[in-house]
């Protein structure tokens, strides 16, 4: 299967170029992935000075295995089961 010409993802943004769009979405990605990276790292340095290191860092892991659990819950009810 071929892959598609990079116009047909830019054709809906008029008055841009294919290099433009491109780097617009590469900058939102990066964005986002410093967001998702800095976002923990503030939140455990603000805990750090009213409960300490020990327990800023029992609030991340909680928050860590609360989130996981809540995706895992979202994929095990999301997939199919398979019927023998």
């Amino acid at each position: 299967m071929s892959k598609p010409p990079a116009e047909a993802f830019c054709a809906p943004v008029p008055g841009r170029t294919a290099a433009e769009v491109t780097v617009l979405a590469g900058s939102a990605a990066v964005l986002l992935r410093l967001a998702g990276i800095s976002v923990p790292v503030i939140g455990v340095g603000l805990l750090t000075g009213p409960i300490g290191p020990e327990g800023a860092g029992l609030v991340f892991i909680v928050c860590v295995a609360v989130l996981v659990s809540a995706a895992a819950v979202h994929l095990v009810r999301r997939s199919p089961v398979a019927r023998v």
